[in-house]
C-alpha cells in the first residue's frame, strides 16, 4: 500500500483503488483519496477494491492488504 489508511469502523468496507506492479515486482495499491459513492469518476478509474475488515487498526504505507482486482 502506498499511503496509510485510518482505522476501520465496526463493519467490513471495500475501498476503491488502483493497483500495479512496482519496480521490485510486487503489487502496490493506491487507495483513492475520496470514496463517496456519488464520485463515479473514482469508481471508473479504480481497478481494485481493498478489503477493510471490521475494527481493523490503522495501517501504514507499505503494509500488506487484501484486494480484489477488477
Amino acid at each position: 500500500m502506498s499511503a496509510p489508511l485510518p482505522a476501520n469502523g465496526g463493519r467490513e468496507n471495500y475501498l476503491r483503488g488502483v493497483w500495479q506492479i512496482n519496480d521490485a515486482g510486487q503489487a502496490e495499491v493506491e487507495v483513492a483519496a475520496k470514496q463517496d459513492s456519488a464520485l463515479t469518476g473514482t469508481f471508473a478509474a479504480a481497478n481494485c477494491l481493498v478489503q477493510c475488515l471490521p475494527d481493523a487498526p490503522e495501517r501504514a504505507a507499505g503494509d500488506r492488504v487484501k484486494f480484489i482486482a477488477l
